[in-house]
């Protein structure tokens, strides 16, 4: 199983849009590695490849692989849980606040579990960004 570990965020100085940045962790890392091929980027600190999204899922991720019957693809957020929860809240309004705050907590609860990573609990905004938006390929 792959997993993300919020590492950081930046503001991208070409769009304005922040950009959240996690380390990449689990037995298929050479994998995430190669189908980023030249575009892959690693945390200085900790060595883990990068993974760079605009839209924040939580500290702790979980990854699948698009089109991985022929060992292709990419490796996008596992939005799945969020994705049921939504369409559940979206055909029943009336439990609409109910799944919401089943959302939160969970989110919640994800960002603090304990993922098996080197990667040091950073919040901050970076001032220069060592990545722009235009290598968010994996989007």
């Amino acid at each position: 199983m792959l997993k993300g570990k919020f590492v950081g965020q930046y503001r991208s100085s070409k769009t304005g849009n922040l950009v959240f940045k996690y380390d990449v962790i689990g037995k298929e890392v050479s994998d995430y590695e190669e189908s980023k091929g030249d575009n892959v980027r690693h945390n200085d600190d900790t060595g883990n490849p990068l993974f760079f999204t605009t839209r924040y899922s939580g500290d702790n991720i979980k990854f699948i692989k698009t089109n991985p019957e022929v060992g292709e693809g990419e490796w996008i957020v596992d939005t799945s849980e969020m994705d049921k929860l939504a369409s559940l809240a979206e055909s029943n309004p009336m439990l609409k606040d109910a799944i919401a705050q089943h959302m939160l907590q969970e989110l919640l609860k994800s960002n603090s579990a304990p993922t098996q990573s080197s990667a040091p609990s950073v919040g901050k905004v970076e001032a220069s960004p060592e990545v722009e938006e235009d290598d968010l390929g994996d989007m």
